[in-house]
């Protein structure tokens, strides 16, 4: 069974668009298709500048982003981290369940007649 880590969503990623020169005439001179996205948490950069269409330069740029090695050595070391907090977790759960299924580690208390609060032995009725 798969579980989801972790997800990557457009607030991690800072997009700037500028002007590029080269084939594509006009379109490409002046205007902003051109395109860097920056990965914030790991430092990672890609940049789309070969298309004449800033949505597919946007595209090339994600691409080249979560393909470079920067970013990949990132994605491992979150995996890894979350993945030794969620078995450090998992540790302490059954630690603690295993705590609480001791029978000499629960306290049940009643109230009494008077309604004082008093420990319910084994022999008392409820």
């Amino acid at each position: 069974m798969k579980e989801l880590l972790f997800s990557i969503g457009p607030k991690d990623f800072k997009w700037d668009f500028f002007k590029t020169s080269g084939p594509g005439g006009q379109n490409k001179n002046k205007r902003d298709t051109a395109c860097r996205c920056t990965h914030i948490a790991s430092g990672a950069i890609g940049i789309g500048s070969e298309e004449r269409e800033q949505g597919k330069n946007r595209r090339l740029a994600f691409e080249r982003c979560v393909n470079s090695e920067k970013f990949k050595a990132w994605h491992k070391l979150e995996c890894a981290r979350v993945l030794v907090d969620k078995n450090e977790r998992r540790k302490i759960e059954r630690e603690i369940d295993a705590e609480l299924s001791r029978r000499e580690n629960l306290l049940v208390e009643i109230k009494d007649k008077d309604g004082r609060w008093t420990e319910l032995r084994e022999n008392d009725d409820i």
